[in-house]
């Protein structure tokens, strides 16, 4: 992991050189991971390494080299960004963990903190130095917006659309990280109006952006359980052939033989033939808790539609 952690061992080797005193080829050193930052997209840690950076120049130099400028102004403003960034992210994780109905504490300091500070003036000031910093700091306060005004259908579409602007400032794993943000901003908020078509608009934009695989170019059980079903319920046909026919062949060889299975059966239950839908879904057999849910849900779903009654509420009782 550390030979693959170029920026890890060249500040090693800065950090190296600056000991033994060999002032240009520190220098040299710290310029080339410098730019290497400054003209990369913006990821989790840009910030935080940056931060690191400069203050490693600073100590190093320890102003002996007059012709260095200094970089404490660079460093608050990376440490603002940072931390802007930072708590709209956890403000998010723990509208995440409320929605998966985790313990959660009764006071939030985080929410009393960000509504007790005048953002919308601190983001001029960031404007005002840095346009292109300003549209990555915005995307996440969109996101801040989006999960503390969930009244309003506005605040989900304007995070979405500021997100779909400004996504190619963004590096793949930020660019995955907002997806699931829309996500968890879609579950919270109250208005918006047929939320089972915005969330396959939503698996449609990820696979447009190439990012439902990940990095081994695999795609997980539930996303690809989640896109079927999201397709089928809206009865996107279109996209739900284009997604079964995209991520198959990207899933585990042990689970294709049972999603194969469960495709059909919700294509089945799509096009309203009911009972070819229960027959295929007795058909799976996974030992994945998670799995067996999403199981009894489409089964309780076929036994309302065809009128079986009894077997409805015996399903309901498991």
């Amino acid at each position: 992991m550390f030979a693959e952690n170029t920026f890890e061992r060249g500040l090693q080797l800065f950090y190296s050189l600056s000991d033994r005193d060999l002032g240009k080829l520190s220098f040299s050193k710290y310029k080339s991971l410098e730019d290497k930052l400054i003209n990369s997209k913006r990821g989790a840690d840009r910030y935080s390494k940056l931060i690191i950076l400069k203050w490693s120049m600073e100590t190093a130099s320890g102003h002996k080299d007059l012709k260095i400028n200094s970089g404490v102004y660079d460093i608050s403003e990376y440490i603002i960004y940072d931390f802007l960034i930072s708590a709209f992210k956890i403000y998010n994780n723990i509208a995440a963990e409320k929605l998966s109905n985790k313990e959660s504490r009764t006071y939030d300091m985080l929410k009393d903190f960000l509504g007790n500070i005048d953002i919308d003036r601190i983001l001029e000031s960031i404007k005002k130095n840095s346009p292109e910093d300003h549209k990555v700091v915005n995307v996440f306060y969109y996101m801040y917006k989006a999960l503390s005004d969930i009244d309003r259908p506005e605040s989900y579409f304007n995070f979405k659309n500021n997100v779909l602007e400004n996504d190619h400032l963004l590096d793949e794993s930020e660019r995955k990280n907002l997806f699931a943000c829309l996500w968890t901003s879609l579950s919270y908020n109250n208005a918006v109006k047929n939320k089972p078509f915005e969330f396959n608009e939503l698996m449609k934009l990820q696979h447009k952006k190439n990012l439902l695989a990940d990095e081994a170019h695999t795609i997980s059980i539930r996303k690809y359980s989640l896109g079927i079903r999201l397709a089928a319920m809206v009865k996107d046909f279109d996209f739900l052939g284009v997604f079964i026919n995209s991520y198959l062949n990207k899933l585990k060889p042990s689970a294709r033989e049972n999603m194969m299975l469960y495709r059909n059966a919700y294509n089945y239950f799509a096009k309203g033939e009911f009972g070819k839908a229960l027959e295929t879904i007795n058909k799976i057999n996974f030992d994945i808790i998670a799995f067996k849910y999403e199981m009894k849900n489409l089964q309780i779903m076929l036994f309302y539609e065809l009128g079986e009654t009894e077997s409805l509420i015996y399903a309901l009782d498991t």
